[in-house]
């Protein structure tokens, strides 16, 4: 397993987390964004205030953190081109981390959902049903309805009310 993985595995918040001394803000305009959206930020699409980093500490003061560990390393795991051998082995390792009982980021969904989900990779990983690349696919879409339903909606109602103009008094000639 490659060293992000390991590294994603043993602390999630280092999938949204920016190191020291990289800034979130570019320049000094504010992004205006008129339709936000879940997906969008687990992509990566926005500048802060709107940003994956902003919304993961948002994530970690609701600890919802398990459900975005999910979806990012869900996400990563469906972009790569990898063999059957490694996305098992990857497969097994979100399995351990989110959808065992009593795991430690165990996820938030449906409980038979989660152990039919569980079920199925431990069959694969087993050798006993063939790879399916979409095993992770219902649970990822209960796991954002959830998130989107809840965290997002009230980080997103947040920035809009928080959100700080600049002040241009200064700059008027009175």
């Amino acid at each position: 397993m490659d060293l992000v993985w390991g590294k994603a595995l043993e602390d999630v918040t280092t999938l949204w987390k920016q190191p020291k001394g990289q800034s979130k803000m570019h320049g000094k305009h504010i992004q205006m964004v008129a339709n936000l959206q879940l997906d969008h930020v687990l992509s990566g699409k926005y500048e802060a205030p709107f940003d994956l980093s902003t919304f993961g500490a948002y994530c970690e003061e609701e600890q919802n953190e398990d459900l975005l560990g999910f979806l990012l390393l869900v996400k990563r795991l469906r972009a790569e081109e990898i063999s059957d051998a490694e996305f098992k082995q990857k497969l097994a390792g979100i399995s351990r981390l989110f959808l065992e009982q009593d795991s430690e980021l165990e996820i938030n969904v449906h409980y038979s959902l989660k152990m039919r989900t569980n079920k199925n990779i431990q069959k694969m990983v087993a050798g006993m049903a063939p790879v399916k690349r979409t095993v992770l696919d219902a649970a990822y879409s209960s796991a954002f309805n959830v998130l989107n339903l809840n965290s997002f909606v009230r980080w997103r109602d947040k920035n809009d009310y928080q959100m700080k103009l600049p002040d241009h008094k200064a700059d008027a000639q009175w």
